[in-house]
């Protein structure tokens, strides 16, 4: 308790800039719009939700809330905390202007401290937060707690209404897994009210992502403004973590952090010790922090964000086809690296018993490894990808074959592509009769294509360019 008292009584006076330096807000102030945090050592998890004071006055105004045992809760950019206890420091801790500071500013005009809620009060729910942040907390929790949740909550998700707020924490229906975690962050609303792969913006293979900007207009409908939904998986991300923490073990050993770069979906993540003193050559390097503007106009096959940028660029292109490949290949290194953990948490705890600084040596040295070992696995896996997919087939190895050892295969578009083609230009692409002009029947057509295709097959690429 000692631990999460001081990190939340350090955020609310003295926080951490966007640079990562230590500014005292009472005497620089805190410029932000206002973020959610979450703090959490060995036996408690908060949420704290902060905001800066604005022109004319320093320093910030805060609330964090305790998780009770047995719950998970959720924030993504709009605050979350609403009404809260005024007289229960054990859960719940504040600044002590929250309150008062509202009323000065005009803010909250009740007399009644038990009504005041912070989200409503600094950070009003708006359509944009509703569709493009809550939902993505909906989304998760959705998925924890099923059916009945998704509906009771669509509409407010939806930006229909704005008051029916969902809960801070909720209690998953079992104890959540480490790769169980990890799944969650590959979410895109798939299955909900809000899926989106199935409109035109997914393209032919239902690809769950949109491209910037998350607002536009069409000239066919003036004075209307439409979305793109901002699911928890999307391709902008930078990098994307889960912190584990062990209270079994000792404080250098207690916490790892499981790291990817680029899309949480698309990423694989790796094990980093909170005693690390080294990083992995292909994702450390300097950036505004140190007073460096990074090399990203440089593509480099070194760098793990643009090797898994790569590979996941590849997949948004025939999503519906290669993420499922993908997909598979995550869970099973990330399986694999559970594992590895759980062998040098073992060595590393013995090394611990003798020499603690050898025991730092040891899991910073397993982190590298770790981490440049995985750049090099998924670059050489894209390369697996590229030869699979490439040219819109799917070929697979096979060594009996003489021509390529290979077969190629790929059933063309998904099903729903063909009807909404079909549906859009009606017989501008339908097959004619033997003699031309006359449509032959659809079942003639079908029957026809579908043994022209049995008769024709090609084993191989070179073999079905020949035809064509």
């Amino acid at each position: 308790m000692q631990t999460i008292d001081c990190s939340i009584q350090y955020e609310g006076e003295k926080t951490r800039s966007h640079l990562l330096t230590r500014v005292d807000v009472q005497t620089y102030g805190y410029y932000s719009e206002g973020e959610s945090f979450s703090i959490a050592d060995n036996e408690e998890v908060w949420v704290m939700e902060v905001i800066g004071k604005g022109e004319g006055e320093l320093g910030s105004v805060w609330v964090a809330r305790k998780i009770p045992d047995g719950m998970v809760s959720s924030h993504a950019n709009q605050a979350r905390i609403t009404t809260f206890p005024k007289n229960d420091p054990e859960t719940t801790l504040y600044a002590k202007d929250v309150i008062s500071f509202a009323r000065d500013y005009g803010l909250y005009d009740s007399d009644d401290d038990d009504s005041f809620s912070f989200s409503d009060t600094y950070d009003p729910v708006t359509f944009e937060g509703a569709r493009f942040c809550e939902g993505r907390v909906w989304s998760f929790f959705s998925n924890l707690k099923g059916k009945n949740f998704e509906e009771k909550y669509l509409d407010y998700v939806s930006g229909v209404n704005l008051t029916n707020r969902m809960p801070l924490w909720i209690e998953p229906p079992k104890k959540l897994s480490l790769g169980d975690v990890f799944g969650h962050m590959r979410n895109h609303f798939e299955g909900t009210g809000l899926d989106f792969r199935g409109d035109v913006g997914a393209g032919a293979y239902e690809l769950p992502y949109r491209f910037r900007p998350l607002t536009w207009e069409v000239e066919s409908q003036p004075n209307k403004t439409y979305v793109n939904e901002r699911a928890i998986g999307t391709q902008q991300t930078g990098w994307n973590y889960v912190a584990q923490i062990r209270p079994a073990f000792p404080t250098e050993l207690q916490s790892l952090l499981w790291f990817g770069v680029d899309d949480s979906a698309t990423t694989v993540r790796f094990p980093v010790y909170g005693s690390a003193t080294r990083l992995p050559a292909s994702f450390e390097g300097k950036g505004p922090q140190d007073g460096v503007v990074p090399p990203m106009m440089s593509f480099d096959l070194k760098q793990a964000f643009y090797v898994f940028n790569l590979a996941a660029n590849w997949a948004y292109s025939r999503y519906s086809d290669i993420y499922p490949v993908m997909l598979e290949k995550i869970i099973s290194v990330e399986d694999q690296f559970q594992i590895q953990a759980k062998q040098m948490d073992s060595k590393a705890l013995e090394a611990y018993q003798v020499d603690k600084q050898k025991a730092i040596d040891m899991v910073s040295e397993f982190g590298v490894k770790m981490g440049d070992g995985l750049t090099e696995l998924w670059f050489n896996f894209f390369g697996e990808l590229f030869v699979r997919f490439r040219d819109g087939y799917d070929i697979q190895a096979n060594k009996n074959d003489p021509e390529c050892g290979c077969d190629v295969g790929g059933d063309g578009y998904p099903a729903p592509t063909y009807e909404r083609i079909v549906a859009e230009t009606g017989d501008h692409y339908l097959a004619l009769g033997e003699g031309g002009g006359e449509h032959a029947s659809r079942d003639e057509d079908v029957t026809a294509t579908t043994t022209a295709k049995a008769e024709h097959k090609p084993k191989s690429k070179m073999a079905l360019k020949a035809l064509l």
